[in-house]
């Protein structure tokens, strides 16, 4: 699996021209975040997200609804989910 990543704006001065090139956005985290400041900017945009259901991410996230979920930790599911 290839993912390529390619910026042609500066994140941190212009998130939305940012989100704008992105095809989805992914939150691997592992730990049980509440509510992933970057989960409500991804969806704002109308980007789907890809994350696991751990904590809060699982509420804000509903497979197949607003984007895609996959197992914590397994990276074979993540791998599917892209």
């Amino acid at each position: 699996m290839y993912i390529y990543i390619h910026m042609v704006c500066d994140v941190h001065q212009n998130i939305t021209a940012a989100l704008e090139q992105c095809d989805c956005i992914v939150v691997p985290s592992i730990w049980n975040e509440n509510s992933p400041l970057v989960i409500h900017e991804a969806q704002q945009a109308r980007k789907p997200v890809v994350t696991s259901g751990k904590g809060g991410m699982g509420e804000l996230v509903k497979d197949q609804i607003n984007g895609i979920t996959f197992t914590h930790r397994d990276q074979k599911s993540l791998e599917n989910a892209l």
